[in-house]
C-alpha cells in the first residue's frame, strides 16, 4: 500500500508539472541554423497565454518578465546580455490569446563569435516560470573571396578589414559583407548581399570618400551593385540594385528590334510583289 501510495504521489506531481508547463505555451526558433559571425541573429516567437490573466511585458515596472536565455559550447557555459535589464519586446497578451512576432536576438546577447548556440525564451507570469525547448543554431566566420583595408589617422591609427565571405544556405550559396576594427572600438553588422554564382569573382572599390561599392554576379545574366559608406564612426548602407549582364542579355534586349525588322521585311516583300502584279497587268 505505501508502494501505490508513493507511486501516486509521484504520479500527481508529474501531472502537476505537466499542466503549469501547458499554462503558458511557448515556441521559438530560428529561421536558419547557421548565421556568419556579425550577421542578425532574429529568432520567430509564438506565446500563447492559457492563463486566466493578461501576461503583459513592458519597459520598467512591468508585472511579467520575458527574456532569452543563450547558451555556448559543449559545456553550456550562460552568455550574459548586454543589459539585464532590457525588454527584447514590449507586448500585452490577453488570456487565452496567441501572440506571434520577431526578436532580434544579436540586439540583446553577445552572438558573434564562432560556436553552437543553445536559445531558450524565459517567462515568468503569475509567480511562476516558464521555458521553452531549446533551439540551436551555429555561427561561423565565412569562406573568404576577397578583402580590402581601409585605415584612418589617430595614436595608434584605426585600420578596418572589409571582407566578402560566402555560405551555403538553402542549398544556395550567399555573399556576406564582414567589418572589424582593429584594435576593436565598435561591433558593426555583417551584410547579407544575396545570392553568389561563383564563376565570377565580386569585386570591390573603395572610393576616396569612403563609399564601397561591391558588384558580384547573382544568377547567369544578373549582376548585384551594393554601396555602403565607411566612415570612422558610422557605416551607412546606401543601397543595392540589379544589372544585367551585357553579353548574356544582350539577345533578349535586340528580341523587339529583331521582330520589328522582321515585321518591315514582310511588308517590303509583299508591296514588291503587289508592285510587280501590277506591273505586267495590261489593264
Amino acid at each position: 500500500m505505501t508502494r501505490r501510495m508513493a507511486w501516486m504521489s509521484v504520479w500527481m506531481a508529474g501531472a502537476t508539472v505537466w499542466c503549469g508547463a501547458q499554462e503558458m505555451g511557448l515556441l521559438i526558433s530560428t529561421p536558419n541554423t547557421v548565421y556568419l559571425a556579425g550577421e542578425p541573429v532574429v529568432a520567430d516567437v509564438r506565446i500563447h497565454n492559457r492563463t486566466t490573466r493578461a501576461f503583459q511585458v513592458k519597459r520598467g515596472v512591468s508585472p511579467s518578465y520575458l527574456g532569452l536565455m543563450v547558451t555556448q559550447g559543449e559545456a553550456r557555459n550562460l552568455i550574459e546580455p548586454f543589459d539585464p535589464g532590457a525588454v527584447p519586446v514590449e507586448v500585452t497578451i490577453p488570456s487565452s490569446a496567441v501572440w506571434e512576432g520577431q526578436i532580434e536576438v544579436s540586439a540583446f546577447v553577445p552572438v558573434r563569435e564562432p560556436g553552437r548556440y543553445l536559445l531558450r525564451l524565459v517567462v515568468e507570469h503569475g509567480g511562476i516560470r516558464y521555458e521553452s525547448f531549446p533551439r540551436s543554431f551555429d555561427v561561423v566566420p565565412g569562406l573568404e573571396l576577397a578583402k580590402v583595408a581601409q585605415v584612418f589617422p589617430g595614436d595608434p591609427p584605426l585600420r578596418r578589414q572589409i571582407r566578402l565571405a560566402y555560405w551555403s544556405r538553402n542549398q544556395m550559396e550567399e555573399l556576406f559583407l564582414q567589418i572589424a576594427d582593429q584594435p576593436q572600438i565598435r561591433v558593426w553588422r555583417t551584410y547579407r548581399l544575396g545570392p553568389l554564382l561563383r564563376i565570377t569573382e565580386p569585386k570591390m572599390d573603395m572610393a576616396p570618400d569612403g563609399v564601397l561599392t561591391v558588384v558580384h554576379r547573382a544568377t547567369p545574366d544578373v549582376f548585384f551593385k551594393t554601396q555602403v559608406r565607411l566612415e570612422e564612426t558610422a557605416v551607412t548602407f546606401l543601397g543595392q540594385e540589379k544589372l544585367l549582364d551585357p553579353v548574356a542579355s544582350a539577345s533578349r534586349r535586340m528580341l523587339p528590334f529583331q521582330q520589328m525588322a522582321m515585321e518591315d521585311a514582310i511588308d517590303k516583300r509583299d508591296r514588291e510583289k503587289e508592285k510587280k502584279r501590277r506591273g505586267w497587268w495590261p489593264f
